[in-house]
């Protein structure tokens, strides 16, 4: 279950902090291969399938719009800010894409 998984994470700074690097360099990815930028240069190189499956979902406005959820959250985090209205933002913008409706989540 996401939230689970969620919750676990917020649980530790260190692990929230590698999780949303990990997030931000996948959906770096993402906009690389979207511009067509040789796939050498990808840090998830090795998940090119999955990467390249997920690429034709999202449009440059889409992964520019969650990178930078990406980095308020990891900015709020370094702050020892709340963040889970930024988690819930970023979680929200990604299901709209894969699912096209709104949807709202609530993290406890």
């Amino acid at each position: 279950n996401t939230d689970q998984y969620l919750k676990g994470i917020l649980s530790d700074k260190q692990k929230t902090q590698k999780a949303l690097r990990v997030l931000f360099t996948w959906f770096r990815d993402l906009l690389l291969l979207k511009a067509g930028v040789d796939s050498s240069g990808l840090v998830h190189v090795d998940r090119l399938p999955s990467l390249q499956k997920q690429e034709a979902r999202y449009s440059f406005q889409t992964i520019d719009e969650i990178l930078e959820e990406i980095v308020k959250t990891r900015r709020l985090l370094e702050e020892n800010l709340n963040i889970k209205i930024s988690l819930s933002l970023l979680k929200a913008a990604m299901y709209r894409t894969v699912h096209g409706e709104p949807r709202h989540f609530h993290l406890r």
